[in-house]
């Protein structure tokens, strides 16, 4: 007699959200660790899916008059990183905003009236911080001494001894420092101060007319320079550039993915160039190998610019709409996947930065906040694929799934429900909770089933105890249905 029983076990949930999870969300595309839906979940540990970190607000990371729209990606080694708002420049420390007689330090020529294109760089022991003031004087480049009070708000248009010029006011001012080079995103021109020669070349490079630099990024000792270009009111076509290390000549060394409709940001980690990218079909982000981009996965509505990246645990982070992305693997023996690890909790991410804790500024309102990934996320939510069921004239009853978790902590929970036939249904929830327990078994009938996907909803979880899940099993037998 022929078997008409199944089981079906979800896990190596480390794959992330399905290649087209952004397409249907109905897509039985992928393996059985694949997502159609995530917000705020951690799947970068192979051995289980469970909560994405929080976001907690730092000590005065409340009391931001503006958005902070720039944070550095790195640590500096006395444990500090600088961040910049449309009027203000910042020191924060991985749990707070540092408050007193010189900081925050208020920009002077700022006017709050340009909200966008700042940003700082760290070479040798100065600060420096470009910034937008308004249409008719331009931006600039202010310079601070670390472990001083001493700030100079216009030091780039009246210190260099050679050059010394303003910038334009751009939307897009990203900058990457290799020893005493310093090279900046200038309107159509690529910028570069020599601190050697104290000479500042505020159009060293020139990409022509309804062109703008996105991004810089010193890679595999190169610069890297993202270039977008309009036809006077949007993106039609962007490419990156590659540019000597030594930066001396105005000529280019060679150039790659020349078909993107537009760039948003790239990223270096550990050999690695990532970028965020639109093509026709949408937001995507991928890696550079050789002179084409490889894509990894979609990234939602939102291209991420270039400071809505960082790195967390060697793994890239970026902000699209509100949700914070982790793009790539923490093991080279993993697939580089891309999974939503946390959210927002405002109307919009700002910028992110941070070495490790996960810097995320954000808007609310008219409430600007800063916090760092922290904890457990409540808003967690996974769905699976879809799994087709039907079997000629037999339709598929569900008689029991069995979860297996990390013994679970006190008030750590997590409601798993099953949608069947498109969706059209949608089980009981089954709460996995109950402190110390491992395996938890739910006999729940679920008959007549054409297809199905499982749904999993962290709501309400505690902040410390993670429900973390390392597989699902979903056993049944098919029956007869005319």
């Amino acid at each position: 007699m022929a078997d008409n029983s199944f089981k079906i076990k979800l896990d190596k949930f480390y794959a992330g959200l399905s290649p087209t999870w952004w397409k249907n969300a109905k897509s039985s595309f992928g393996n059985s660790g694949h997502a159609n839906a995530m917000r705020a979940v951690d799947v970068l540990d192979p051995t289980y899916i469970t909560q994405g970190p929080g976001i907690t607000a730092l000590t005065g990371g409340t009391a931001l008059t503006n958005a902070m729209t720039f944070i550095q990606s790195k640590y500096l080694v006395t444990g500090e990183i600088y961040a910049m708002g449309a009027t203000k420049l910042y020191k924060l420390l991985p749990s707070s905003v540092t408050t007193d007689a010189n900081w925050p330090h208020a920009i002077t020529p700022a006017t709050g009236t340009a909200t966008f294109g700042s940003s700082v760089a760290v070479m040798g022991n100065y600060l420096y911080y470009f910034y937008n003031t308004n249409a008719v004087a331009g931006g600039d480049i202010g310079r601070h001494e670390i472990g001083t009070t001493t700030f100079d708000d216009d030091w780039g248009s009246t210190v260099p001894a050679t050059g010394a010029a303003r910038i334009a006011q751009v939307d897009s001012h990203p900058v990457a420092v290799k020893e005493s080079t310093m090279l900046f995103g200038n309107g159509q021109y690529v910028g570069m101060y020599d601190a050697e020669t104290d000479t500042l070349t505020p159009q060293k490079l020139d990409f022509g007319a309804y062109s703008e630099v996105k991004d810089i990024v010193f890679h595999n000792n190169y610069w890297y320079i993202s270039v977008s270009r309009t036809n006077y009111r949007s993106v039609v076509g962007s490419q990156i550039y590659i540019y000597s290390a030594a930066a001396v000549s105005s000529l280019l060394s060679d150039e790659a993915a020349t078909d993107l409709c537009d760039i948003g940001a790239m990223k270096s980690i550990n050999g690695t160039l990532f970028v965020c990218y639109r093509n026709t079909k949408g937001n995507f982000v991928g890696y550079l190998s050789g002179k084409s981009v490889v894509e990894i996965g979609n990234i939602g509505d939102y291209l991420p610019t270039y400071n809505k990246v960082s790195e967390r645990n060697g793994v890239m982070l970026l902000a699209s709409g509100v949700d914070i992305y982790a793009v790539g693997a923490i093991s080279s023996k993993l697939p580089f996947a891309v999974s939503k690890l946390s959210f927002g909790t405002g109307d919009t991410v700002d910028a992110i930065g941070g070495w490790s804790g996960g810097q995320i500024a954000q808007t609310n309102g008219a409430v600007f906040s800063v916090g760092r990934l922290t904890g457990f996320s409540d808003y967690g939510t996974w769905e699976s694929l879809i799994f087709d069921m039907s079997n000629g004239n037999h339709l598929a009853c569900i008689d029991k799934i069995i979860v297996m978790t990390k013994s679970l902590g006190t008030g750590a929970t997590c409601a798993l429900t099953v949608k069947t036939n498109q969706e059209k249904a949608t089980s009981d929830a089954m709460t996995i909770t109950t402190a110390a327990k491992t395996r938890h078994v739910f006999k729940n009938a679920i008959n007549d089933t054409e297809d199905f996907k499982i749904a999993l909803s962290w709501s309400g979880s505690s902040a410390t105890n993670d429900c973390a899940i390392r597989s699902i099993e979903v056993i049944g037998h098919w029956k007869e249905s005319i």
